[in-house]
């Protein structure tokens, strides 16, 4: 049975660094702290998730956009810190669907700064161009209000 690099993703995201940190951890006996466990995945973990990312076709892409609020916090805010190539358009609209469609403020704002990647001279404009962001950017006063204010 072949998955595909979502279910990949997913599965890595859900049990796979966990597995990885357990068997480390059964080589070491220093390592069996909580504190650990979450540095692995910034230290280790997610450069495997980073790696099957690369690899997303559009299916996988569209099948993350639509499963991802049925995902606990924790997993988005992994998916999120996932998102950290620049040059790649799915993962910058992927930031921008979720910072409008969140109602979470710590996944808001995990998505604003992964956004700091992404922020160079060809995506500003897409960035001011696009309403709904600019509203969520500036506290809720859209384009005429910020323009007059000028």
């Amino acid at each position: 049975m072949s998955f595909t690099m979502y279910e990949k993703f997913d599965l890595y995201l859900m049990e796979g660094y966990t597995k990885e940190f357990i068997s480390l951890e059964n080589e070491s006996q220093t390592i069996g702290e909580k504190y650990w466990f979450d540095e692995y995945w910034y230290e280790y973990g997610c450069d495997k998730a980073i790696e099957i990312l690369s690899k997303f076709t559009q299916d996988d892409w569209n099948k993350l956009t639509k499963e991802i609020f049925s995902k606990s916090l924790d997993y988005q805010e992994k998916v999120i810190y996932c998102m950290e190539n620049e040059n790649n358009e799915n993962e910058l609209e992927f930031l921008l669907y979720m910072i409008k469609t969140t109602k979470n403020s710590m996944i808001f704002e995990a998505c604003m700064e992964s956004l700091i990647e992404f922020v160079k001279s060809e995506t500003k404009l897409k960035f001011l161009n696009d309403d709904k962001f600019m509203v969520l950017i500036t506290g809720g006063r859209g384009k005429q209000e910020n323009s007059i204010n000028r």
